[in-house]
């Protein structure tokens, strides 16, 4: 069991809503659909409509969840970042290809070098 998941024992009150939520949070994150509600307020020792109030927290900020068909919750993925994400990872390849153009085109310059690194 993660280190931060064992704070989730103790009451809320221990640490406050903030430090709660951000422990829902990073659950959700890092276990993708295996907490329902049920099982996350037992973890964090709090209501299952506290859950609930948090998800609509997560909401209002842009955080959309999903669930399976036994009530599992794991974040929506974004199709803005899905998109943007490709364009930002690059393989090796691509990465040796773009550094060689780079060597190519300016040998000298401070921005070649720059970007090489």
């Amino acid at each position: 069991m993660d280190s931060y998941l064992k704070l989730a024992s103790f009451p809320e009150h221990e640490f406050g809503h903030k430090h709660r939520i951000l422990l829902v949070l990073r659950a959700l994150i890092d276990s993708p659909f295996r907490y329902t509600k049920k099982d996350l307020a037992a973890k964090f020792g709090v209501h299952k409509d506290t859950i609930t109030n948090d998800f609509k927290d997560f909401a209002s900020a842009g955080f959309h969840l999903d669930k399976d068909s036994n009530y599992r919750y794991a974040f929506e993925s974004d199709p803005t970042y899905d998109a943007l994400s490709h364009l930002l990872h690059f393989s090796e390849e691509d990465q040796g290809l773009r550094l060689t153009a780079l060597r190519q085109y300016d040998r000298h310059g401070k921005r070649s070098e720059q970007l090489q690194r």
